[in-house]
């Protein structure tokens, strides 16, 4: 629970200065973000033209592997192991 407020206790408001000080630094932060956002923002050139990027596939088309040859392991009498630097 909180403490209960003493009758005898007077605090005075803030100061006007110091509420307007606060209202003038907030809109200054607030206009600069506006203005930061508007010069490095996006911009269109105005031809209605779009400026995205397409890619087209090389001639042939095809995404899948062109060699059909079956690769099978060498095997060899003994299991080996090789050990680094041995």
């Amino acid at each position: 629970m909180s403490p209960r407020r003493r009758r005898g206790t007077y605090r005075p408001p803030r100061p006007r200065r110091e509420i307007v000080t606060a209202a003038l630094a907030t809109t200054a932060v607030i206009l600069f973000t506006v203005i930061m956002v508007f010069v490095l923002g996006p911009h269109s050139s105005g031809s209605g033209t779009s400026t995205t990027t397409t890619t087209v596939p090389v001639s042939g088309g095809s995404t899948t592997p062109t060699s059909t040859a079956t690769s099978t392991p060498a095997t060899s009498g003994s299991a080996s192991t090789t050990t680094p630097g041995g």
